[in-house]
């Protein structure tokens, strides 16, 4: 995790943007690297893991799909998915303890918490702490990148802050996991400073969230901290949820009104957005009518797939256009990128493989004894980022790169932990017994 963010701050240096494909492939080149160095026989697998064998083996074929662009872009994409789905295999390899989880979500928290902080600054200080923009957005032309500014309260214009991404709203997503962990710490920190240092970090948070006018980060948070106070109900009753609800609804009312203080009538325009009319015609005009073009124009036209390499990175960095009915395709929402990948059965198996990994995570937030430690804390936590990354899939690729890998990362790590303690026991040792 923590090279990956080393390689992230790279990008937004002058020298790293020159490298730029290098440093954005080298953290999945290591995760694909660890299912071949790391041996440990008898490692158990999680149930998501046994679904995404049948994943890689459905893309195998896919390389062969008559419209894949390119064997070099084929074979790419395929190994991009193998460095995603990476963990699940080599994870459960390593002895993962829960402080090993406490460590990680630490790691994970601190760098979000600081992006969220320096976007702040990006619109506190407007033209200062800001990252380099990333060629990709450049080369979309002035026009565009003048189209993700924003108007601050002073009528002075900026980006939208990017926190420690190059790309303008980049700080919305580290806003929300930078609140969502907080409360994992909050619960977690046993001195007084740590607590203060997780309460500090929430409106933070949220106040990046509010700024980057990602109107998806906010509806993600919302969901996860649902999902939070959920897990937190049926773990510790309605008291310590009552205290939990409070300090959300306290930190969002505090973020909100120093947001709008410093940006204005943007902020609360861009939020009331979402509840000017129905939720469903809300999604509709914003990302639903991804979702019914993919349905009722892309799903008779690829019913089993289109081929591999035809769209995200993969295609921009190793596409071929030299044939345009292999040409590039345009993903949206992660379904579409599913149904280019490997038609309805891809959608059905990466579909039931998240299902899996969720109901596992609650399993453990739930049965979990107290004597665990905070076993089950986390476990909540990321039940929580589970459910907001799932829901993610219906207006964003999220599977389709770092938020993918950090995803899979995270669920084998809980796994691998809950085997230790004994919370789970692999099927094998179950029929042993």
């Amino acid at each position: 995790m923590a090279f990956q963010f080393v390689c992230q701050l790279a990008l937004l240096t002058s020298w790293g943007g020159a490298i730029r494909v290098g440093l954005r492939s080298i953290a999945f080149v290591a995760s694909a690297a660890l299912i071949v160095v790391l041996r440990r026989r008898g490692a158990p697998l999680l149930a998501s893991a046994r679904i995404a064998v049948f994943v890689l083996v459905l893309l195998g074929f896919e390389i062969l799909h008559p419209l894949t662009n390119g064997v070099l872009s084929g074979i790419a994409h395929w190994a991009l998915y193998l460095a995603i789905l990476g963990p699940l295999f080599w994870v459960p390899r390593l002895e993962v303890t829960p402080k090993a989880i406490q460590r990680l979500m630490l790691i994970f928290w601190l760098f979000h918490t600081v992006s969220a902080g320096f976007g702040v600054l990006q619109v506190v200080f407007p033209g200062s702490f800001q990252p380099r923009i990333s060629d990709a957005v450049q080369k979309q032309g002035r026009d565009y990148v003048t189209g993700m500014e924003i108007t601050l309260a002073s009528g002075e214009r900026t980006l939208r802050p990017m926190g420690l991404t190059d790309v303008p709203g980049g700080a919305g997503p580290s806003g929300v996991y930078a609140t969502l962990f907080s409360v994992g710490m909050l619960y977690a920190s046993r001195k007084l400073w740590q607590r203060v240092v997780a309460l500090a970090a929430m409106p933070l948070g949220m106040a990046a969230v509010y700024l980057s006018h990602v109107r998806v980060s906010f509806v993600m948070l919302l969901i996860c901290l649902t999902a939070a106070g959920l897990v937190l109900l049926l773990r510790r009753g309605v008291r310590r949820v009552a205290g939990f609800v409070t300090a959300v609804a306290v930190t969002a009312v505090l973020a909100y009104g120093w947001s709008v203080g410093l940006a204005g009538q943007t902020v609360s325009s861009r939020i009331e957005s979402l509840t000017e009319d129905d939720p469903g015609q809300v999604y509709y005009r914003n990302r639903g009518v991804f979702l019914e073009y993919t349905i009722k124009e892309l799903l008779p036209e690829y019913p089993l797939g289109a081929g591999l390499g035809r769209w995200s990175m993969v295609n921009a960095y190793l596409g071929d256009t030299s044939d345009p009915e292999r040409g590039p395709l345009w993903a949206e929402i992660q379904i579409t990128g599913w149904l280019y990948d490997g038609g309805v059965l891809l959608i059905f198996l990466y579909g039931a493989a998240l299902a899996l990994a969720i109901r596992q995570a609650l399993q453990i937030a739930v049965r979990t004894p107290s004597t665990r430690g905070l076993l089950w804390l986390w476990s909540a936590v990321l039940f929580a980022y589970d459910i907001g990354a799932a829901a993610v899939t219906f207006s964003y690729p999220v599977f389709i790169g770092q938020s993918g890998l950090e995803f899979w990362l995270f669920n084998a790590v809980l796994f691998s932990a809950a085997v230790r303690e004994g919370v789970i026991v692999p099927r094998k040792r179950r029929v042993a017994g």
